[in-house]
């Protein structure tokens, strides 16, 4: 430093004054910062990715519902053995694949469809096919997407049967059951919003609100204490 600089002083004591991090100290800042935001991107990712393995894995169990109604519908139509064998061993697959999502056992629920008569069966499988379809406010179909009645009318009307409207009025017009009598098909009803059981474990599918699909899970233990079952079958 010389004689002629004699403002160095001074604007080294400024910077001083006004301190700002080192280059190195920038970089560390840097790269934690980006380490942040690359764990909420993986986050992000894996709650998309998980997203669509659920969707995904409803419409193979969707799908495989459809294949064991379509192979239900050529043996009504010829009465073939091996379109009735066909139908049977698809069920009994319906049956594991919705087990396996909900990591329960799968005995239960291919007991309990073995045993009902064919026309609950193709009202269950009819609803299960629906597995993965948007929620709509009075949704009636497929196409447009369901609301919770909707669903359910459905599913009834597929084996022939006008089960109403709306939600209150359908387990109004069905037969009270109690649970441990309930079978697949039955609905289930609480204040404000119906489902189907599906025979076994507390199990049921339905079109939960906006924003869902039609989904199938297991009832809660608090949840089952507030439910009501019903038979449309009188």
């Amino acid at each position: 430093m010389t004689a002629s600089e004699p403002h160095a002083i001074p604007t080294a004591t400024k910077v001083i004054s006004s301190p700002r991090p080192s280059r190195s100290a920038r970089t560390v800042v840097l790269l934690i910062l980006a380490v942040a935001m690359s764990g909420v991107m993986m986050l992000g990712q894996t709650s998309v990715a998980q997203a669509r393995a659920v969707r995904v894995q409803d419409r193979e169990i969707a799908q495989l519902a459809e294949e064991a109604l379509e192979a239900l519908s050529l043996w009504r139509s010829d009465e073939s053995p091996a379109h009735y064998v066909a139908y049977l061993e698809g069920r009994d697959l319906v049956a594991r694949g919705i087990a396996s999502q909900l990591n329960v056992d799968s005995t239960s629920l291919e007991d309990a469809w073995r045993e009902l008569p064919l026309v609950r069966q193709v009202v269950t499988l009819t609803a299960v096919a629906q597995t993965g379809i948007k929620y709509r406010y009075l949704g009636k179909d497929p196409d447009e997407g369901f609301d919770c009645s909707g669903l359910t009318g459905f599913a009834w009307n597929a084996a022939g049967l006008t089960i109403g409207t709306y939600s209150r009025a359908q387990y109004l017009a069905a037969t009270r059951v109690p649970r441990e009598l309930a079978q697949a098909g039955d609905l289930f009803w609480y204040p404000g919003h119906i489902g189907m059981y599906l025979g076994a474990d507390d199990i049921i599918i339905h079109a939960p609100f906006t924003g869902r699909n039609v989904e199938i899970r297991q009832m809660t233990p608090k949840r089952i204490r507030n439910v009501r079952f019903a038979s449309p079958l009188n």
